[in-house]
C-alpha cells in the first residue's frame, strides 16, 4: 500500500497498519516506510519555508500485534486527524494546479505567488493562528481520550512537537499544550530541520533509542501537514 499525503503521510500510514494489524484474528507483522528528499530544481530546501529548513531523511517502523514480543517497546494507542481543507491553497498561492511536475517553475516555494493576498483571502493571518490553535486544541484532547488517558499530567512522560520551526511552536503549539498540561515539550527541529513525512516515524525512533517513556507511560506526538492537516498519536512504553 502506498500514500501521497504530504508532510502528514508517515503519520497516516501508521494509522491505516496498526488498524489493520490490530484488528487481524492472527499474528501479523506490517512495515511502515517514510522517506523525503528535498533537492533542486524541485525545491530550494534553505528558501521553501520562511520558517524552518528541509532535511532529508527515511525511516521504518515494525508494528507487531503478538503478545509475545519481548523487551522495551511502544504500543500506539491513538492517531486522530484535525482538517481545515480552505487551506490547501497557501502552499500553492496564486498558482494553479499543473499538468507535470514543475509546469509552474522551480523551484518550488510555500505561497510563491501573492502570499499576502493568499492569506487574505482565507480570512487572514489571525484567522489562521486561532484555527490552527483550536485544531490543535482539539486532535490533542481527542487523541488523549481515544487512549483512556483521563490525567495528562500524570499519565504522560513526554510530548514531542511538529519540526518546524520555533515561530510556529511558540505562536500554534506552545500556547495550546501549555493550556492543557505542564508536561515536557520538545522538538528535534533545531538539530534535522522538518522532515516532510518523515517527522513522525523520527520523533517515534528518538522515543524507542532512547527509551523516553516509562514503562506503562505515555507520549504524545504532534505532527502537521501542509499547514491543513493537524495529528496527534498517542504511544505507551511496554517492557516485557
Amino acid at each position: 500500500m502506498s500514500m501521497h499525503q504530504g508532510c502528514d503521510g508517515g503519520v497516516l500510514s501508521l494509522q491505516n497498519a496498526a488498524a489493520l494489524v490490530s484488528n487481524s484474528a492472527k499474528d501479523e507483522l506490517a512495515i511502515v516506510t517514510a522517506a523525503d528528499r528535498f533537492v533542486e530544481p524541485g525545491i530550494d530546501r534553505w528558501n521553501n519555508s520562511p520558517t524552518f529548513a528541509l532535511g532529508d531523511a527515511g525511516a521504518a517502523v515494525v508494528l507487531n500485534n503478538s503478545a509475545g514480543c519481548p523487551g522495551y517497546k511502544l504500543k500506539v494507542e491513538s492517531i486522530c486527524t484535525r482538517t481545515a481543507p480552505v487551506f490547501e491553497v497557501l502552499n500553492r498561492g496564486t498558482s494553479n494546479f499543473s499538468d507535470y511536475p514543475l509546469a509552474n517553475g522551480a523551484p518550488s516555494r510555500e505561497g510563491a505567488d501573492g502570499a499576502e493576498e493568499v492569506i487574505e483571502s482565507v480570512g487572514g493571518f489571525d484567522f489562521m493562528v486561532k484555527t490552527g490553535q483550536s485544531k490543535i486544541r482539539e486532535v490533542f484532547q481527542q487523541a488523549l481520550e481515544e487512549a483512556g488517558i483521563d490525567d495528562a499530567d500524570k499519565q504522560l512522560d513526554l510530548i514531542m512537537l511538529p519540526r518546524i520551526g520555533a515561530g510556529v511552536l511558540e505562536n500554534s503549539y506552545m500556547p495550546i499544550v501549555e493550556h492543557l498540561t505542564s508536561v515536557k515539550m520538545t522538538s528535534g527541529h533545531a538539530r534535522t530541520g522538518h522532515l516532510g513525512c518523515v517527522d513522525p516515524l523520527a520523533d517515534l525512533a528518538e522515543i524507542f533509542g532512547g527509551r523516553l517513556v516509562n514503562d506503562g507511560r505515555y507520549a504524545a506526538l504532534f505532527g502537521l501537514g501542509g499547514w491543513f492537516t493537524w495529528t496527534c498519536a498517542i504511544v505507551r512504553g511496554v517492557s516485557e
